[in-house]
């Protein structure tokens, strides 16, 4: 995509604002109301697959169901052709993480910050969606407004709730339930809420560690920090509320957003709030950057442009009495059967009688059943099943490896994650092992963020991580103990392997950094 493009016959390209793992931020000119706008524009690669097409679409759906001045605002979709766009509200400032001191903010501006942000969250909420990536990156500041944006890993809860199996979100801001891929409600949101004061306040989240095994391990395993001991004049019922919403059970959490800032001891005003004059200092918040991608969403084809087909008049009518009929046939002028037909038939049915037979005979034979290869899933136990995708996850990254989409390095560390991966699943420590799959994503995201892996390769292993993570929770399920995965192949000898061909498609989007300032504004939303 270039400069001087015009998207659907209105949004020109002007500029790149913002570059993430689905694509560019651009900034537009609207031609049909003469304004400025962000323009989404999905990458090449993604635009071509159906699964990258359809985020967008469910992405701009979510956001278009908010409308709220905490909430950046969707203002139209683009998919024309291999072109797919999301059209939003150009926001001029930066966001939240290149404002927050190294130290913190005073306790009366991040506070105050905290009231919009809260507000926006509920409006989410109020829609029937959970973000699940509040982060200070997806915050941006529009003349001190706090404003809540990318939607691209939200879900609807209009089933009670998504058991999604993956890990989705930026990995300081996780839920403990969102890093084992587990229920997620708004409280995972309040969750998020309480990561993020804590990061106005002191300038760093609860969790830290040098890779992100590290934080997802101790989201679900270790307590928080007390806000004191970084911060001691952090009144107490500050450091109470924040510890409140960092709780491992989203039972002990507050309820909503609104019963987390009553907590707070602020005023629960959830409609508009005033803006706050943030101090501007450059954030060095490398933290908070999305780690994990999402899986496309339920696509609400209400919401989607139609196109109208002109239908002869005749079809679908009850039939004229005083129209002519069409004489009926006789038995001389109905058409005969085929011979060929009939010969064809008579071969089929034989053939499947056969097939049936062999069958039965097979099932009846337990070594012949345990011994047959190509099993299909519905014929697979399900540690059987988990043993395979763990298999099926090694080829295709020795497959993206030799093909040039995983660089050395990141190949040696996934190859070391999944490692890991198996040996918990050899063990029986199946949480253990959910956890790890958990970090082994989001190391993919981050490699595709920094470029070790291309996003064509971060796409396929998404899609293979995906399929370990389901068979994994169907192992839990029953409770059968899973044998140990075949043993995997060193960097070396990859070379010899003899990979199938990966027929799963999966996404692997994240996001980039961003740029500082004005462009780190309007990153990818």
């Amino acid at each position: 995509m270039d400069i001087g493009v015009v998207l659907s016959d209105r949004y020109e390209l002007l500029e790149v604002v913002g570059t993430g793992g689905m694509g560019r931020i651009w900034r537009a000119h609207d031609r049909l109301l003469d304004r400025q706008v962000a323009v989404k524009v999905l990458s090449g690669e993604l635009a071509a697959t159906s699964a990258g097409v359809q985020r967008l679409r469910a992405e701009a759906t979510r956001a278009a169901q908010v409308r709220h001045p905490n909430v950046v605002q969707v203002l139209d979709a683009v998919f024309d052709g291999d072109v797919a766009a999301i059209v939003m509200e150009l926001v001029e400032g930066p966001d939240l993480a290149a404002v927050v001191p190294e130290r913190g903010m005073p306790l009366d501006e991040a506070l105050a910050l905290v009231d919009g942000i809260a507000a926006g969250l509920h409006a989410v909420h109020e829609a029937g969606i959970v973000h699940r990536d509040l982060s200070p990156r997806n915050v941006l500041l529009d003349d001190g407004v706090p404003r809540l944006t990318d939607f691209g890993v939200a879900e609807s809860l209009t089933d009670g709730g998504e058991q999604t199996q993956t890990v989705r979100g930026s990995v300081s801001y996780l839920a403990p339930e969102q890093a084992t891929g587990g229920d997620v409600r708004p409280t995972a949101d309040v969750y998020a809420l309480g990561c993020l004061v804590t990061v106005l306040l002191t300038g760093r989240p609860p969790f830290e560690a040098e890779a992100p095994i590290g934080v997802v391990h101790q989201h679900v395993r270790e307590q928080a920090p007390d806000l004191r001991e970084r911060r001691p004049e952090v009144p107490a019922a500050v450091a109470d509320a924040v510890a409140a919403a960092l709780a491992k059970d989203p039972a002990d959490r507050p309820a909503d957003v609104s019963a987390f800032l009553a907590a707070l001891g602020r005023p629960v005003a959830l409609e508009r709030t005033a803006p706050v004059a943030v101090g501007a200092v450059a954030g060095t918040a490398e933290h908070d950057a999305t780690r994990v991608l999402s899986t496309v969403g339920v696509l609400d084809v209400g919401a989607l442009p139609t196109t109208a087909v002109d239908v002869p008049s005749g079809i679908g009518a009850p039939p004229d009495a005083d129209a002519p009929q069409p004489e009926p046939l006789v038995a001389s002028q109905r058409p005969a059967p085929s011979r060929v037909a009939l010969v064809v038939g008579i071969v089929l049915l034989l053939a499947l009688a056969g097939w049936a037979l062999a069958r039965s005979s097979a099932q009846g034979d337990p070594l012949a059943s345990d011994a047959a290869p190509g099993l299909t899933a519905a014929e697979q136990s399900p540690s059987e099943r988990l043993a395979a995708e763990l298999e099926q996850l090694r080829t295709v990254l020795t497959q993206q490896h030799a093909a040039g989409r995983v660089d050395d390095e990141v190949l040696a560390s996934l190859d070391a994650q999944l490692a890991t991966v198996e040996q918990r699943v050899a063990e029986g420590r199946m949480r253990d092992a959910e956890v790890e799959l958990a970090t082994l994503r989001a190391t993919v995201t981050t490699s595709v963020e920094e470029r070790g892996v291309s996003e064509e390769a971060g796409v396929a292993l998404t899609a293979a991580i995906d399929e370990v993570a389901a068979a994994l929770a169907d192992v839990e399920d029953t409770a059968e103990p899973a044998p140990a995965p075949p043993a995997p192949a060193s960097v070396d000898d990859a070379g010899d392997r003899q990979p199938e061909q990966n027929d799963n498609a999966g996404n692997g989007n994240g996001k980039g950094k961003g740029n500082k300032g004005k462009a780190k504004g309007k990153k990818d939303r």
